[in-house]
């Protein structure tokens, strides 16, 4: 949900979603969520809040969902878009530390989290106007950082309870106006698909064998408008693209070939 600033459960029962459970995201434009145990975690985009939610199981629900509390979080940067603070992904790095990223402001956020509460510890301050977006974990305390209008990946080691830079680089063909927006790994480690909307390309980087950097590979044509998020599944990639309203799928090491293109709204009328 996304003006109204709520978490929603639903039970699937067959093709069917039902009794629907809500509570507050602890802030408005809620726009990630983070599942970790009983806890659910809401990033709140417009308010650069951090949301609190308690997951239990309940009679005739899968998830019974209620509001635990937020913390609000300050700050901007120097890019039109970083107004103000805007909480956009978290991760948890282990059972009590959690990461959000503040596109608004710039940073990484670091949490100690205890019984449904968020105390701050730290934090990693990020080139100005890099504007942070998505985080994915990679084996042995590895993390990438997309920036989404800095148009880069910085490659971090958590090591001693601290994020340690090892490599940053920017992403093949995006041009200035660009905004990047979700990242993809491939299932055998190598290569991370990167989303760059206005280009509308996909920004494609080799993976170093010890998984510690990164290096420009190439860009392809997305097949679509504004792809906004990127989901890979076995061997294809699925780009689904905002304004066109489509999904394209790429069979993996065919990148660069003519992809197969779904329309949303023809798939989900069958």
């Amino acid at each position: 949900m996304v003006r109204s600033g709520g978490v929603v459960a639903f039970d699937r029962v067959g093709e069917t979603l039902t009794n629907r459970r809500t509570a507050s995201s602890g802030g408005e434009y809620p726009c990630h969520l983070t599942v970790h145990g009983s806890v659910v975690v809401a990033a709140n985009y417009r308010t650069g809040s951090i949301g609190i939610i308690e997951r239990s199981e309940g009679s005739g629900a899968s998830a019974v969902l209620q509001h635990r509390g937020s913390v609000q979080t300050t700050g901007g940067g120097p890019r039109p878009e970083q107004e103000g603070p805007h909480a956009h992904s978290s991760l948890f790095v282990d059972d009590h530390t959690l990461v959000t990223l503040d596109l608004g402001a710039d940073r990484i956020r670091i949490f100690d989290y205890r019984n449904f509460a968020l105390t701050p510890v730290d934090e990693v301050v990020l080139p100005a106007g890099f504007g942070p977006r998505d985080i994915v974990a990679r084996p042995n305390n590895v993390f990438f950082v997309l920036g989404e209008l800095g148009l880069g990946v910085i490659v971090y080691e958590w090591r001693d309870r601290e994020f340690h830079q090892l490599c940053a680089i920017s992403l093949p063909e995006a041009r200035d106006g660009d905004h990047a927006s979700a990242i993809a790994i491939s299932p055998d480690s190598r290569h991370a698909y990167l989303g760059v909307r206005g280009s509308n390309l996909i920004a494609v980087l080799t993976i170093a064998e010890d998984g510690r950097s990164v290096a420009p590979l190439t860009a392809v044509s997305c097949e679509g408008d504004w792809p906004r998020h990127l989901v890979q599944h076995e061997n294809v990639l699925h780009v689904s693209n905002q304004f066109s309203n489509t999904v394209a799928s790429f069979r993996r090491h065919t990148l660069c070939e003519s992809p197969m293109v779904f329309d949303v709204r023809d798939r989900l009328l069958k």
